[in-house]
């Protein structure tokens, strides 16, 4: 126990020697996880993986007690013929027998079909469950097969050289990212990516200690604030003015770097004038919208639910909502009644 303690210990602080690229999308949502497959770790471990499966009868040093009096004990065999396939050897030493993938993560694999694909996904900046999810096995037992790959990667290179390339499952570290607000470069986390037309698909960060957010600046490594959002009331005649001439509200709000929902709700203010409406009935940017109808309205949809008409074909008749029509009607009718 206190073994596996000391070597989780040890792959945590080795976690800080990789190198991460925060662009790169954590989880599968609205883009895609690109391919970030280092070939140099794949074909290392592809070659310890053929020299692991080789049909040599040189005998190799024991991996119980690491003692070189070994000697062939059985003669590898084809898998169509049967029995086993790989050769036995055995050590004077300690007695035991052995073969060249004993004490390794491939000892006794079902699934050798996978091999090869879980060692292309070995260096590349993918969560375990996209990974499970590609290669169609259960999460935990590829989290298995990762730490028994590190442990013997590291038994393999003691200095960690290989064992560093090795990114499935590892949480991005932040290093060198300082918040340009406080100056703190131990606080910073990993944010969802901007949808905003000045920083679009760039990848945001936030600061523990200030609340600050800042993107990545263009080009370069360096941590800038996340600009403001320009004032609305300024552009108001250009939304107005662009909308008319049959812009798109999606195009307009994208180009002045204002959000969708701000613009529509302008525009729907600017309709509700010109027909002769409280301009509130339309929602204010950033405020809820209180429901008004004038007088006229008002009095036309008594007049028909009097002539048994439906509220519900009422309302879409006028592109009135029903609920709050619902509730204004049920307002009035309370004031007639009480007056």
């Amino acid at each position: 126990m206190a073994k596996d303690l000391c070597f989780a210990w040890f792959l945590m602080m080795k976690n800080c020697d990789r190198i991460f690229d925060p662009q790169i999308p954590r989880l599968d949502c609205q883009r895609g996880v690109p391919d970030t497959e280092v070939p140099r770790l794949t074909d290392f471990l592809t070659r310890e993986l053929d020299e692991l499966h080789s049909q040599s009868e040189e005998p190799p040093a024991c991996p119980v007690c690491l003692g070189i009096r070994t000697s062939l004990s059985r003669k590898g065999k084809p898998q169509a013929t049967g029995g086993a396939a790989l050769p036995v050897f055995r050590c004077f030493d300690c007695s035991s027998t052995f073969r060249r993938t004993t004490a390794t993560p491939f000892h006794s694999v079902c699934r050798h079909d996978l091999i090869p694909d879980f060692f292309r996904l070995l260096s590349q900046q993918k969560s375990f469950g996209l990974a499970s999810r590609e290669l169609g096995v259960d999460w935990r037992l590829l989290a298995r097969w990762t730490r028994r790959t590190r442990e013997w990667l590291l038994q393999i290179d003691p200095a960690g050289y290989w064992e560093s390339y090795v990114r499935l499952g590892v949480a991005p570290v932040l290093r060198g990212y300082a918040c340009p607000q406080c100056g703190s470069s131990t606080q910073m986390t990993h944010q969802a990516f901007s949808n905003r037309s000045d920083s679009c698909d760039r990848r945001q960060f936030r600061c523990k200690a200030c609340g600050c957010f800042a993107i990545l600046e263009a080009g370069s490594d360096r941590l800038i604030s996340r600009r403001r959002r320009p004032k609305i009331t300024p552009l108001v005649p250009e939304i107005i003015a662009r909308n008319k001439a049959g812009e798109k509200i999606a195009t307009i709000a994208r180009s002045l770097g204002i959000c969708h929902h701000t613009a529509s709700k302008i525009i729907k203010q600017q309709h509700a004038i010109a027909r002769g409406e409280n301009p509130s009935a339309a929602g204010s940017p950033g405020r809820k919208a209180t429901f008004f109808l004038s007088s006229n309205i008002i009095a036309d949809v008594q007049r028909r639910r009097d002539g048994g008409e439906r509220l519900h074909a009422i309302a879409r008749s006028l592109n009135l909502p029903y609920q709050p029509l619902y509730r204004l009607i049920a307002r009035e009718q309370a004031k007639d009644s009480s007056g």
